[in-house]
């Protein structure tokens, strides 16, 4: 049973090593060793305890690291890197459409109680009062971080001066930040201004920037006139509330994150070797293996495989940032704009993880490292 739940990555393993085949998978760059090191570590607490719990907070931890080897090895062509990319934008294009037209209709409690869930399942489609856009990721901050990754692609795929942007680009990009908005994820909303602030940086297109932040006005009017119970504040109120609560030490999820703070890093102190894969983490809620839950993914790295692991995965989200900021001196055009969206859906993934286990999910993460492994792949132009 537990291979079948991993059946994911148990592809994704045989994809790495179907890349073995190639001479070119023995050529690392510094992004390859530190993301090698960080997995070799995991199988090594692994090794200490092969248990299922284990196995899952392996894949768990190291499952869109696997996803940027397949990318990296494989080596796609120019023409596999844009059709990678095109899927990228079509699904989350999708997802986001969905997303919307699910929150309008759908009570996303309903879906998941129709489905199955508990009642005290329901944290990630509804926060306190706030009903939450799911789309079919089932999950309001996995729904978060692809409106994000989409919304900074839609960002660089613009090359028109700003009284001619096509309405598509705009409709497109208005129904992403309303979703971003509706999913009322927190972490995501904080990850999606981390790469903004970086893209902007190193975009410096001033019109454009400006132009975006125009956009947010007809959001705001738009989130104002979407439909609420009666009685309900609108959705712009129930955003203000959500950003006003995050700095409440009282607001409930803020106070079960700094409830549990001190004796967090209590046991990381005492036990610097960590305590085994998935002890931190929800694949071992339940279990009595659990040692004491979450929401940062770097605790969570800590308690389960000490300080080498959270050191490990600190240097990977480093070296990915500086290796693909020295790659867009080195590209231009297209090319540079592929690594500019690699550095802002990274930031916005590894910064949301301070504070939510985003690295966790399945495609935000995915879509992050496909992005990077295709960046890092380009021929250098300069």
């Amino acid at each position: 049973s537990s291979l079948f739940a991993i059946w994911k990555e148990l592809i994704l393993g045989l994809s790495v090593l179907g890349c073995f085949r190639y001479k070119r998978v023995f050529r690392w760059n510094v992004v390859d060793l530190s993301v090698i090191l960080f997995i070799g570590w995991c199988c090594f607490h692994l090794l200490l305890d092969p248990s299922s719990i284990s196995l899952r907070g392996l894949m768990n931890s190291i499952r869109f690291l696997l996803v940027y080897l397949v990318i990296r090895w494989y080596l796609p062509d120019s023409r596999e890197t844009n059709l990678l990319v095109n899927i990228i934008m079509t699904i989350n294009s999708f997802i986001i459409l969905l997303g919307l037209i699910q929150w309008i209709t759908i009570d996303s409690r309903d879906i998941l109680l129709n489905l199955g869930w508990k009642h005290d399942e329901l944290g990630d489609v509804a926060a306190g009062e706030y009903v939450r856009a799911v789309s079919i990721l089932l999950a309001a901050n996995e729904l978060g971080y692809t409106a994000s990754i989409l919304l900074f692609g839609l960002i660089l795929k613009i090359k028109y001066p700003l009284h001619k942007v096509p309405g598509q680009w705009l409709f497109m990009t208005t129904i992403t930040i309303m979703v971003l908005l509706v999913t009322f994820s927190r972490s995501s909303w904080f990850g999606t201004i981390v790469g903004l602030v970086m893209l902007f940086v190193l975009y410096r297109r001033v019109r454009l920037i400006i132009g975006f932040f125009l956009l947010i006005i007809p959001v705001i009017f738009a989130l104002s006139s979407l439909p609420v119970e009666s009685g309900e504040p609108s959705v712009a109120d129930m955003v203000s509330q959500r950003v006003v609560a995050a700095f409440d030490s009282l607001d409930g999820s803020t106070y079960s994150r700094l409830i549990v703070l001190g004796e967090q890093l209590s046991l990381i102190l005492r036990n610097p070797m960590g305590y085994g894969l998935g002890g931190a983490s929800r694949v071992s809620e339940g279990d009595d293996r659990r040692v004491l839950y979450s929401e940062s993914f770097y605790i969570q790295t800590a308690i389960e495989v000490g300080w080498i692991g959270l050191f490990l995965l600190i240097s990977v989200f480093f070296v990915i940032i500086l290796s693909l900021v020295r790659k867009s001196f080195r590209v231009g055009g297209d090319q540079r704009n592929l690594t500019y969206w690699a550095i802002a859906a990274t930031l916005s993934v590894f910064s949301g993880a301070l504070v939510f286990p985003s690295l966790g999910y399945l495609v935000p993460p995915a879509q992050m490292a496909i992005l990077v492994g295709l960046a890092l792949n380009q021929p250098s132009t300069r």
